[in-house]
C-alpha cells in the first residue's frame, strides 16, 4: 500500500475540483489498485489530495496528465510526493467524513516513530470515538503525513478540548522528541472523498432510479445550505457533547439509535387519525383528535433525537437533514393547527389541515428514508453519498 500526495495553493479551487472529478471518471477505471482519495481546499486556499493505492501498479493511463494539469493550477509551495510506508490505525467508515485534518512533518527515527504511533493510538483511541478514520504514511527520508477523519469539525474540536491525562501528556512529549518540531496542519472543513464506487462501472451493487439520484445528489451537494448548517451545529452539538448521552441516543449498546425507535410515533398517530377522519361518528372524531394531539406531543422527542443523529452525520447528509427537518417541522405546525381546529369544533378545517400535513410527511419521509435507508445514517456501516453516474463526491 502507498499514498500519493499533491498539494499547493489553489488558484482556482473549482477547476481543481473538476479535474479530480474527471480523474475519477476517466482515470480511476484503469487504476485497479486505487483504494480511495481524500482531498479539499483549506480555509487559506491550500489544496491537498491524498490518493491511496492498495498495491504498486503499472503506470496508469492519464494519471500523469491529471497531476500535471492540477499542478498548473497550484502556486506557492507546491509539492508532489509518494509515501510507501502506510499504517492504517483505523479504516474510515464510509459516509462519515465531515472534517479531515492532515499533519505533515519529519521524524528522525522511522522505526521508533512507528512503534510510538501504535502505542499512542492504543491509549488515545478509546478517548476519541469522534475519530472515524486514522492513517499515517511515511517514506525513508523521515517525511510523514497523517490523515485524521471525523464526522464533523465540531466533534473533532470537542474531543480535542478534553482534559489531557498525565499519561497522554507524557506520550505527547515522547512524540515531540521524535520530530523536528516543524509539523504542519491542514484542516479540511468540506473534504472531497472519492471511492471506487464513484467510478463508472458496468453494473453497481444496487440499481437506483436516475431521477432519484439527480434529486438527492443535488440536495447533498447544495452548498447554499451550509450557512444554515453552521448556525445549527453548535446547538445540535450540545445534544451529543456528553459521552454517556451520545452513546444512549446513538444506540451504541443496542445498535439502534433512539430516533429510529420514536420516529414512528407521530407519523403513525397522524396517519391513523386520517383513517378515522373517514368516519363521522362521535367516537371516531374524538379518537382522531386525540391521535393528532398525541402526534404533536411525540414529535418533540422525535425532533430532539433526530438532531442528535444529525450532529454525528457528514456534511452531505446534513444538507439533506436540514431540508428533512424543515419539511417535518412544517408538517408538525400544520398538525398542531389541525388539533387546535378540532378542539374548537372546526372538524372540517382540522381534517383538511391533517391531509395537508400528510403530504408534508410523505415528502419528509422520502428524505428521511434516504438518510436511514440509502445512506444508513445512525448505523455502524453508513454508505457513501449518492452522486450521478461518473461523478465523485462533491461535498
Amino acid at each position: 500500500m502507498f499514498v500519493e500526495v499533491v498539494q499547493g495553493m489553489a488558484t482556482d479551487p473549482l477547476k481543481v475540483h473538476e479535474l479530480l472529478d474527471r480523474w475519477v471518471i476517466d482515470v480511476a477505471p484503469h487504476a485497479p489498485g486505487w483504494h480511495d482519495t481524500t482531498a479539499g481546499v483549506a480555509a487559506d486556499g491550500r489544496f491537498i489530495a491524498m490518493i491511496r493505492f492498495d498495491s504498486t501498479v503499472a503506470p496508469i493511463p492519464g494519471h500523469d496528465q491529471w497531476r500535471a494539469e492540477t499542478m498548473d493550477l497550484l502556486n506557492g509551495d507546491t509539492s508532489h510526493a509518494v509515501y510507501d510506508r502506510v499504517v492504517v490505525l483505523k479504516e474510515g467508515a464510509v459516509g462519515t467524513v465531515g472534517f479531515v485534518q492532515f499533519v505533515l512533518g519529519r521524524v528522525h527515527d522511522l522505526a521508533a516513530a512507528e512503534t510510538y504511533l501504535k502505542d499512542f493510538d492504543e491509549i488515545i483511541a478509546p478517548r476519541r470515538p469522534d475519530s472515524t478514520g486514522r492513517l499515517m504514511a511515511s517514506r525513508d527520508d523521515g517525511q510523514f503525513i497523517g490523515a485524521f477523519a471525523f464526522g464533523s469539525e465540531l466533534a473533532a474540536r470537542s474531543g480535542e478540548a478534553q482534559e489531557v491525562s498525565p499519561r497522554i501528556a507524557e506520550m505527547k512529549r515522547r512524540g515531540a522528541a521524535l520530530g523536528d518540531g516543524r509539523a504542519e496542519y491542514i484542516d479540511l472543513t468540506d473534504p472531497w472523498v472519492y471511492l471506487p464506487v464513484h467510478a463508472p462501472q458496468a453494473a453497481r451493487e444496487r440499481p437506483v432510479d436516475p431521477l432519484n439520484v439527480r434529486l438527492l445528489s443535488s440536495l447533498e451537494n447544495a452548498t447554499v445550505l451550509d450557512a444554515v448548517i453552521r448556525a445549527v451545529e453548535p446547538v445540535a452539538g450540545r445534544l451529543v457533547a456528553r459521552e454517556p448521552v451520545r452513546r444512549i441516543l446513538h444506540g451504541d449498546s443496542t445498535g439502534v439509535p433512539v430516533h429510529l425507535i420514536v420516529r414512528d410515533l407521530p407519523s403513525g398517530a397522524w396517519f391513523m387519525a386520517q383513517f378515522l377522519d373517514l368516519f363521522s361518528d362521535p367516537g371516531s372524531t374524538r379518537a382522531a383528535r386525540r391521535l393528532v394531539g398525541f402526534g404533536v406531543l411525540t414529535a418533540v422527542p422525535t425532533a430532539v433525537t433526530g438532531w442528535a443523529e444529525w450532529a454525528l452525520a457528514d456534511r452531505n447528509i446534513r444538507r439533506v437533514g436540514i431540508m428533512h427537518a424543515a419539511v417535518q417541522g412544517g408538517a408538525v405546525l400544520i398538525f398542531l393547527g389541525s388539533w387546535v381546529a378540532r378542539v374548537h369544533d372546526r372538524r372540517a378545517l382540522g381534517v383538511h389541515l391533517a391531509r395537508m400535513g400528510g403530504i408534508g410527511l410523505a415528502v419528509g419521509g422520502f428524505l428521511g428514508g434516504h438518510m436511514a435507508g440509502g445512506r444508513r445514517v445512525g448505523t455502524t456501516a453508513p454508505t457513501p453519498s449518492i452522486d450521478p453516474p461518473g461523478l465523485g463526491n462533491r461535498s
